[in-house]
């Protein structure tokens, strides 16, 4: 998972390139009105600068990775006509470190952590014909801190979801309503539609995504998906879009395989995938059983030159009658 990037210091130019593989377990278990993940991750790989040494040549130095998450979630009680109100409680945190040495990569180390606690309210309406409709809305306190901004504040989410047959619909905005820190801000929105289920089901499937600004909020944690693509900064007001097609095929043994094919743009770069999904069917051959493969390919065209690659791998086995309990493994080199 390469991260090539120029630098110019005075008349001193170079270029810095990281290359990481990273293991990713994590699991999601619930009971009743409780649900809790849990994330680890640890990876290993190089980070070379061009340039950087007193003859101009090549620096290179070993890179470590770790990071972990605890989120858990509980629903409270049910009011007013069917607004169910919860607790919502979140610890993350990161650090990336290079090997210890005489160079100017060597000996060098970033953290963040990030502590979150908070409400969170949704009313849903379900019509015969099938469509359900759920308005929700957050309000946090995050407490962040390490590398990058520090300090206390107050987040705002909001959205609504629909499903009616196959069409599905997520928008949702979010804001940092207050920071202790001088002249901060996150704001941000995002859309994704989708229609069918053919990584689920046999059959063809659409989406797309556009995403403008700081949109990912606590939900980016909470879906399979872990590494959304190069996630936008905060306080960024760029805009992105992604969009996939995949198309789910009915194999012998009740298996499914689902080719797939994406694109995205933004943050300074385009995004394509190719990969496939292989997933085992439920009796009736239509509805998925918890078991599922992914395997992709990535490469990303940066807007000042290069290009970045990355291969992941992930399986998903799901425990009991219900979607109880997840656990997954991801690497991604």
């Amino acid at each position: 998972m390469p991260f090539p990037a120029s630098w110019d210091a005075g008349r001193s130019r170079g270029r810095l390139a990281t290359a990481l593989t990273a293991v990713h377990p994590y699991v999601q278990w619930s009971r009743g009105r409780t649900t809790v993940w849990a994330l680890g991750g640890v990876g290993r790989g190089t980070a070379e600068n061009v340039g950087a040494a007193a003859d101009g040549g090549l620096e290179t130095t070993g890179l470590g990775l770790g990071l972990g998450l605890v989120e858990a979630r509980r629903e409270m009680a049910v009011i007013g006509g069917g607004v169910r109100l919860g607790l919502r409680g979140e610890l993350s945190w990161a650090h990336l470190a290079t090997d210890a040495g005489g160079e100017t990569l060597d000996a060098l180390q970033a953290g963040v952590r990030r502590t979150r606690a908070g409400f969170e309210a949704a009313r849903g309406w379900s019509r015969p014909s099938g469509m359900h409709l759920e308005p929700f809305g957050r309000l946090s306190v995050r407490q962040d801190g390490g590398a990058r901004q520090t300090g206390v504040g107050l987040e705002l989410e909001s959205g609504v979801r629909l499903s009616a047959g196959p069409l599905r619909v997520d928008a949702q905005g979010r804001m940092l309503a207050l920071h202790t820190a001088s002249a901060y801000a996150e704001r941000g929105g995002s859309v994704t539609v989708s229609v069918g289920e053919g990584a689920e089901r046999p059959g063809l499937t659409l989406s797309l995504a556009p995403r403008w600004g700081a949109a990912q909020g606590a939900d980016m944690l909470w879906q399979e998906q872990l590494h959304r693509p190069w996630g936008m900064p905060a306080g960024s007001d760029e805009r992105s879009v992604d969009a996939r097609v995949s198309y789910g095929w009915r194999l012998p043994r009740r298996l499914l395989v689902a080719p797939f094919g994406g694109y995205g743009t933004g943050w300074g770069r385009r995004r394509l995938q190719v990969g496939a999904t292989l997933g085992s069917l439920d009796a009736d051959t239509r509805s998925s059983a918890p078991v599922r493969l992914e395997a992709s390919g990535e490469r990303h065209l940066l807007r000042q030159g290069g290009v970045d690659h990355r291969i992941s791998l992930l399986g998903v086995v799901t425990f009991g009658a219900r979607p109880a309990a997840t656990s997954a493994l991801r690497a991604v080199r």
